[in-house]
């Protein structure tokens, strides 16, 4: 039996089974700069710590201006697993203890990787409206300490990330042109696209791409769909992915066929372009 989890804002929250106990973490320094990466479809954030087979290299990733959450990656020999998810803690020191996140692992290129969505920097896991990260707490951000599974926690140190995020917001507001938007106009929209029916019902059990499935590969995809003034999906790109290709060669072609959206309305209220983002997780049941 498998499951298709459709376009999920937040990794949900697991409970602490599974995680490294109360271990003293390894500390893992600094070892090059700061890069930012202008990816066509979305802003990346990277940083390398530690040597060789040591060596941890961290990945910010955004789509869109305006929001407080970002995908983590953590690519490193040390986790390495042939299991398909993984439990980890993260804590970045703002909320005086670490969030707990269920990952997913695969692979970036030859490189181990655990991914990770919809982290913040403060941990805030409620509901309602989240608090807005200020750069007075990004700044005071100097370290990340990491939990996956059972495995020795490490920490990640650096001076501060208070100039990498203001780099990442740089980025981010060259986005949209990009994509052929007016920022200005996205910003001001009185209403925004969203779905007309749930984003679950877009996708079956029967769309588990047949090799996948065969290999029990369990996968992710975060896409973005431009949406016209009628609601219709007028474009599908995607924006990131895990391995195989299978995964990202077929959501477009369902999202474009099955996608039902709401127009977004402007300023003055009237039908408007804009997008949707959000993901779609392929996952066969355990």
């Amino acid at each position: 039996m498998l499951r298709v989890i459709g376009c999920v804002a937040a990794i949900g929250v697991i409970s602490g089974t599974g995680l490294a106990a109360d271990k003293e973490p390894e500390t893992l320094p600094f070892t090059g700069q700061w890069v930012v990466n202008y990816d066509q479809d979305a802003c990346h954030l990277l940083a390398q710590f530690g040597q060789g087979d040591d060596q941890v290299i961290l990945r910010f990733t955004r789509y869109q201006p305006g929001a407080d959450t970002f995908n983590l990656a953590l690519m490193a020999k040390r986790l390495r697993s042939d299991a398909p998810t993984a439990a980890v803690k993260l804590d970045f020191g703002l909320s005086g203890q670490p969030s707990r996140y269920s990952g997913m692992r695969g692979n970036v290129g030859e490189r181990p990787a655990v991914f990770i969505r919809s982290v913040r920097l403060d941990g805030w896991q409620g509901e309602g409206k989240a608090p807005v990260i200020s750069p007075e707490q990004e700044e005071r951000i100097n370290g990340l300490t990491i939990a996956v599974g059972t495995k020795q926690p490490f920490r990640l140190t650096f001076k501060s990330l208070g100039k990498p995020m203001i780099a990442m917001r740089a980025c981010l507001t060259n986005l949209e042109k990009g994509w052929g938007y007016d920022p200005d106009a996205l910003a001001h929209l009185s209403r925004w696209s969203s779905p007309l029916t749930s984003p679950q019902s877009w996708f079956s059990d029967n769309d588990y791409p047949k090799k996948a499935l065969e290999s029990y590969h369990n996968g992710f995809v975060q896409f973005r769909l431009d949406v016209d003034v009628e609601g219709k999906v007028a474009g599908c790109y995607i924006l990131d992915r895990t391995n195989p290709d299978e995964f990202a060669d077929s959501v477009c072609r369902l999202l474009t066929r099955r996608a039902k959206l709401l127009p977004a309305l402007d300023a003055e209220r009237r039908l408007a372009r804009s997008y949707f983002i959000s993901s779609i997780w392929f996952k066969v049941a355990e």
